[in-house]
């Protein structure tokens, strides 16, 4: 992003990504509007109200309203620049709305046509190690930030179990999200239904039960390892059992 874009005021963005930055902050429930406007409420630069947020919030009232649309705009009038707007977006984690506003590196934009090939030709592919780690396999002294497995004969127990994996975590994964998403939303109203009821904290027992994506990554580890490729302790110890039941025998026919 150039300087001349960074000081660029937010209401003079492009009509297309204002809607589709207005679009992903209005769907997210934990990093959307609502946290923007609480970092923006402490903001000395642009200032928001509560009573303005409770105007953005009246807008989900109306057949085509949009919150985010509205504290946008009162951001913009108060002279928020589009880098600020990327500097709050960062703090807040939010990458889907910086990808609305902020241009991918050449990289990025190269990975992200790769996957998108991939997703058409349903190719699968698989996110691990780091770029280091990564060139260290294939032998590079350079990061490598991609390989392509064209042939797997000769280790097609060790793909197909890759691909189990990476698509069992993945499932893991969106099911935790979706299970704060809900449970976001479910506070949300609570507190809108009972605006002067402090939130309780939850009653403390004593065995905290185990997530779920916890329970299925102990499940996927014990069945890795039971895997007959990676089973190699009891090997090692029928080998070690032979070679002293072997060696006593030798020494018997000795004496």
């Amino acid at each position: 992003m150039s300087d001349c874009d960074r000081s660029m005021n937010i209401n003079l963005l492009k009509e297309t990504v204002f809607r589709k930055l207005c679009d992903v902050l209005d769907k997210n429930n934990i990093k959307g509007w609502r946290k923007l406007g609480e970092m923006v409420g402490s903001d000395r630069r642009f200032k928001v109200s509560s009573e303005e947020m409770e105007m953005c919030s009246l807008k989900v009232l109306q057949l085509e309203g949009s919150p985010s649309r509205m504290l946008l705009r009162l951001m913009g009038e108060r002279g928020c620049t589009l880098g600020q707007l990327v500097d709050i977006l960062q703090t807040m984690g939010q990458t889907e709305a910086l990808k609305c506003v902020k241009p991918p590196s050449g990289l990025d934009e190269a990975l992200h046509n790769i996957i998108d090939t991939c997703r058409e030709q349903a190719v699968p592919f698989v996110f691990a190690l780091s770029r280091k780690a990564l060139g260290r396999c294939v032998n590079k002294a350079v990061p490598v930030s991609l390989v392509g497995v064209f042939n797997y004969d000769g280790a097609q127990d060790h793909y197909h179990k890759m691909i189990e994996l990476s698509s069992e975590a993945r499932r893991a994964y969106e099911v935790m999200i979706e299970n704060l998403e809900m449970t976001s939303q479910a506070e949300q109203e609570d507190l809108e239904a009972h605006p002067n009821t402090e939130p309780q904290p939850p009653p403390c027992s004593e065995e905290v039960e185990e997530p779920e994506y916890i329970k299925l990554w102990k499940k996927m580890l014990k069945n890795e390892c039971n895997h007959k490729l990676l089973n190699f302790e009891e090997k090692y110890k029928s080998s070690s059992a032979a070679s002293d039941s072997k060696a006593q025998m030798t020494e018997e026919e000795a004496s």
